[in-house]
């Protein structure tokens, strides 16, 4: 007998629920029984509360889903995904300095910028060039900058620090 890994995930919508693909159950195991009719829609009976719902929409992980006339959106994630996410912000010193990540893979084409500049919220600090194509960088908040980790023609990796903005 093969045993399948346990996958764990993160529900993200007005709430964070995490749950595991493998024998998990909530509070005292009830009778539960599931019925499906030929528009879609499915009738869960667990106890002796009835819910019905149907799949409104789905795109990739977002879902939107209609339970009892109440409709609810979220995001089914896997738990690696949540904590990196997690991780990525947390790289904030303070949460007054951003780091400035590559976007993607790419040239160095152009910076605008240099250590100390003050720069406004839509103004471009680099050029990118990825896929033949120059992409803007731009600024997300008003900020001063405190660290230019690249020059012209630098080749970067997607995710690399760029920059190091402190927000004003």
């Amino acid at each position: 007998m093969e045993l399948k890994k346990l996958q764990k995930y993160v529900v993200t919508g007005s709430r964070q629920f995490y749950f595991a693909t493998s024998g998990f159950t909530i509070g005292k195991r009830k009778k539960r029984e599931i019925h499906k009719d030929e528009d879609g829609k499915c009738q869960v009976k667990i106890g002796r509360q009835t819910y019905t719902g149907e799949l409104v929409h789905k795109k990739q992980n977002r879902l939107t889903v209609e339970v009892n006339g109440n409709r609810y959106e979220f995001v089914v994630e896997p738990d690696a995904v949540v904590k990196r996410k997690a991780m990525n912000s947390s790289e904030r010193d303070n949460d007054k300095t951003l780091l400035l990540k590559s976007p993607m893979p790419g040239k160095i084409c152009e910076v605008f910028v240099t250590k100390d500049t003050l720069v406004k919220k839509g103004e471009p600090l680099l050029i990118l060039e990825a896929m033949k194509m120059q992409n803007q960088v731009l600024a997300v908040c008003n900020a001063k900058v405190k660290a230019v980790h690249i020059k012209t023609n630098d080749a970067v990796f997607g995710d690399q620090i760029l920059m190091e903005l402190e927000q004003e």
